[in-house]
């Protein structure tokens, strides 16, 4: 005889179980309310997920439990807005480029654990349930899918990108995909007849969908992002019409409208970034009201007496667990060995790949409502809430087990090996207006794995009570939209006479390890490169400096073209910000494009390929002198561009890189520029060590010290042409030697280094010397170089034996640069009269190089 949960709760329980359901909307609401609130922490504190929770509070308050509210009406109506939403989060937080990456891994993985539940437990449904051949495939797809419920496990222990974690995600893309494709065609298939013409419909109905969805919601987002007051409110309308309008399609076309969900948040991925408001309030709303109306409407669904009553709900739940368990064991298994994987990346695979909660749900609500599983309706339901309970139990198990050795096996980073600073990120705003861009900004390049609040800052220049309201005014946008984004917050105030002063007194109080700041596009004055503020911060900081002007939203930037100027591979801080760069690409979910000569590109592009891993291209540039050229051919509308400048008196610097931000902003009006300046250890100034070890003796074997000489100071050249007078200097410096012309032919294949006004530099190995020699050549009638931005009257040609090492031939360069700027150096060279007054000129006084 069955035991009846119905009859033994209506018996046990006659003051508690009510014969009419609650009608007054105020209780209903003020009930579910409550129900949000405390069934979720209770359920976690068990470590059972907060949704097991949701849907047994639906059991308990729905009609096969204490009978206290009904699922028609409100409930079934949210509960499909949530299911909706759901599916519609879920290609949302798809990252296409990232499957990409892993294409062939996530290809391969995909594929098992789709196929291999799939087609097990088609045929064991069959055979075993006796099931028909639609509710067999229904059932098993429900195998086949997985949702991500332990990733935010891998996240917590630093391994969210390696390669076990990627190919799971790429994975997910694949198996959800397939496992919706299944349930659109068996609920397109039900009561009516499976023939060639019906297929060939669906499939052209399918097509077009995508293709329309795909196609042409990215471009509608691009338009509206683009036009759209960044206020927040119309872009969160603009998005959730977005999803509800796709769906609505898709049914109209015949399809589930999950199915057009779903394409909607893939094809608007791209558009909203996973740090960002848009984001935060999406996956808020979705978390705090739609998805718990659907989780508690699928609990009202579950008759807990219908499994209690027979052997018939246990024997559909027993099935459903062994078979999801044993098949996704299985494809993880055959996954790892046929990646290659270790034992505990083949448990991570299993651990974040056995999870069953929002395909699931999806299938079998859908599967109920349409009748497919007949008598088994319930037995299904609940056997589906058991297998939820369970995988969402196994999986964060593993996850966690697996994933702590993962990590404590996982080799650091270059920059990693030590103690790492915290990212502490300074935004100093002045203006209510460009705060909100400075923050969003700020957030994508937050580290998903920090812990430091974002500090805006504003520098009041007066100690009074306006100056001081008006500082709040401005930073007010600043916090919400940081508070709206999830991000932690402090607000920073100054009040300093000077304002570049008060930012960087501010950045050193609080170990600032990267300042952002604002920029209108024009310079104040033609000696500065963006505002005199910037630039004083520029050349007194220590921090990475990114300066931003920011005409378009971040979040509809389709690529971000990186220019790396000649040298630039030498900055220390180099790899650092290649990191943050790769954090903004993955932020907007945009590609690489890096621009640069072919030996910086040798020393940068590997470093782009580090983690976190983005899509990119490298283009040579032949002559960087012709960079505006190429870029002008490159970019594309919708593109974002970095340029890696430097600071002065830098190894890497030249006077090009002052006039390039200008040069950008007029070239390219409708794009978001940031120019940034890597950040460099707390060591002496540069340039006072750019000159340590040359000495301006002779050139002879026996007296040359182990740094560079300069062997030869010429002055009073007035050839006309850049050929002719390193002509001369090469054969006063070789006594007319045949290997003139091919030393000179070595020199001028290398690009000239602009040094400052006046001064340029060429090098070049050569067999002919040993060590590092130094030539000057100098005078008072000017020459034409190629890209240098005035006349040169001092020529630097720094020659390198051909063996001699590549950091001594730099350290020989970073000498010359550090000599060219000190003070009316290049002056003093073009203006001697004689060799013996130009020496001079190059042995500077102590406060000289200070």
């Amino acid at each position: 005889m069955g035991l009846d949960f119905g009859a033994i709760l209506a018996f046990s329980f006659p003051l508690l179980r009510l014969e009419s359901p609650i009608v007054d909307p105020v209780i209903i609401f003020a009930l579910v309310m409550f129900i949000l609130l405390t069934a979720p922490m209770m359920f976690e504190r068990l470590r059972i997920p907060g949704m097991v929770g949701l849907i047994a509070a639906g059991i308990v308050i729905g009609p096969h439990g204490f009978n206290l509210v009904v699922r028609e009406g409100i409930f079934e109506f949210l509960g499909k807005a949530g299911l909706i939403y759901l599916m519609f989060l879920a290609g949302l937080e798809i990252n296409l480029r990232q499957f990409n990456r892993q294409r062939r891994d996530s290809m391969i993985f995909g594929s098992l654990t789709f196929l291999i539940p799939q087609i097990t437990g088609t045929l064991l449904a069959r055979w075993l349930l006796g099931f028909s051949w639609p509710a067999s495939v229904l059932l098993a797809s429900m195998f086949a899918s997985h949702t991500l419920v332990s990733y935010p496990i891998a996240m917590r222990l630093g391994i969210a990108k390696s390669r076990a974690v990627t190919t799971s995600i790429g994975g997910t893309i694949l198996t959800d995909t397939a496992a919706l494709l299944v349930l659109a065609v068996i609920a397109e298939m039900a009561g009516k007849e499976l023939s060639p013409l019906f297929l060939l419909q669906m499939a052209v109905g399918l097509v077009v969908l995508v293709v329309a969805t795909l196609g042409g919601l990215p471009r509608l987002g691009n338009w509206f992002f683009r036009s759209a007051e960044p206020d927040g409110a119309a872009e969160f309308a603009f998005v959730l019409a977005s999803c509800f309008i796709v769906a609505a399609l898709a049914g109209w076309a015949g399809f589930e409208a999950i199915i057009g969900a779903f394409l909607a948040g893939l094809a608007l991925s791209g558009h909203v970034p996973e740090k960002s408001v848009l984001m935060s309030r999406l996956q808020f709303t979705g978390q705090a009201l739609l998805i718990p109306f659907f989780l508690l409407s699928v609990g009202m669904l579950v008759d807990v007496g219908a499994l209690l009553s027979g052997t018939r709900g246990w024997l559909v739940a027993g099935f459903m667990v062994a078979i999801v368990l044993a098949t996704k064991w299985v494809a993880a298994f055959a996954s790892g060995r046929a990646l290659r994987l270790t034992r505990d990346e083949t448990g991570l695979v299993f651990g974040l790949s056995v999870n069953q909660a929002a395909a699931t749900l999806a299938a079998v609500e859908v599967g109920r409502r349409i009748g497919v599983f007949g008598d088994y309706n319930e037995a299904v339901l609940n056997g589906a809430i058991l297998m939820i309970l369970v995988t969402c139990l196994v999986g964060p198990w593993f996850t966690d087990r697996h994933g702590r050795r993962l990590s404590l096996a996982q080799p650091l980073g270059p920059e990693e090996s030590g103690q790492e600073a915290p990212q502490r990120i300074l935004i100093p705003v002045d203006d209510e207006n460009t705060a909100i861009p400075l923050m969003d900004f700020a957030l994508m390049l937050r580290r998903q794995e920090g812990h430091e609040p974002l500090y805006p800052l504003n520098v009041a220049n007066e100690d009074h009570e306006m100056r001081v309201v008006a500082a709040e005014r401005v930073l007010t946008p600043a916090v919400l939209r940081s508070v709206s984004a999830g991000a932690p917050v402090q607000v920073v105030t100054r009040i300093d006479a000077n304002t570049a002063a008060g930012i960087l007194r501010a950045s050193r109080e609080l170990r600032a390890s990267a300042i952002i700041m604002g920029w209108s596009g024009r310079s104040a004055a033609r000696n500065l490169v963006f505002q005199r503020i910037s630039d004083h911060v520029i050349e007194h900081s220590r921090q990475e400096v990114f300066i931003c002007r920011f005409v378009q939203p971040l979040n509809i930037v389709q690529r971000v073209v990186v220019l790396a100027p000649p040298l630039v591979e030498r900055l220390p801080g180099l790899f650092s910000m290649l990191r943050d760069i790769r954090q903004l690409a993955g932020q907007v979910s945009a590609p690489v494009l890096l621009l640069g000569t072919s030996n910086t590109l040798r020393h940068v592009a590997p470093q782009m390929a580090e983690r976190p891993k983005v899509d990119y291209h490298a283009v040579e540039i032949d002559d960087w002198r012709g960079v505006m050229d190429v870029l002008s051919g490159a970019v594309r509308p919708g593109d974002g561009i970095m340029l890696l400048s430097v600071r002065r008196a830098r190894l890497a610097w030249q006077p090009r890189l002052e006039r390039l931000p200008r040069e950008l902003s007029q070239a390219f009006p409708e794009h978001n520029i940031v120019v940034a300046y890597a950040g460099e250890p707390d060591t002496p100034e540069v340039r006072v060590q750019a000159t340590a070890g040359i000495s301006t003796g002779p050139a002879s074997a026996a007296e040359r010290p182990a740094g560079p000489v300069i062997s030869r100071v010429l002055v009073g050249q007035t050839e006309l042409t850049l050929e002719d007078r390193l002509r001369s200097m090469l054969q006063q410096r070789f006594d007319g030697s045949p290997a003139v012309d091919r030393i000179l032919s070595d020199v001028l294949r290398v690009e000239p280094i602009e040094l400052t006004s006046g001064a340029v530099l060429l090098h070049a190995h050569v067999g002919e010397v040993e060590g590092s020699e130094i030539i000057v050549g100098a005078g008072p009638k000017a020459i034409a170089v190629p890209g240098a931005g005035d006349g040169v009257q001092v020529l630097f040609v720094l020659l390198s034996g051909a063996n001699q090492p590549a950091s001594d031939h730099l350290r020989a360069l970073a000498g010359v640069a550090g000599l060219s700027r000190i003070p009316r150096v290049v002056e003093r060279l073009a203006e001697a009269p004689d060799e013996s007054v130009a020496r001079q000129a190059l042995t500077p006084a102590a406060e000289d190089v200070a």
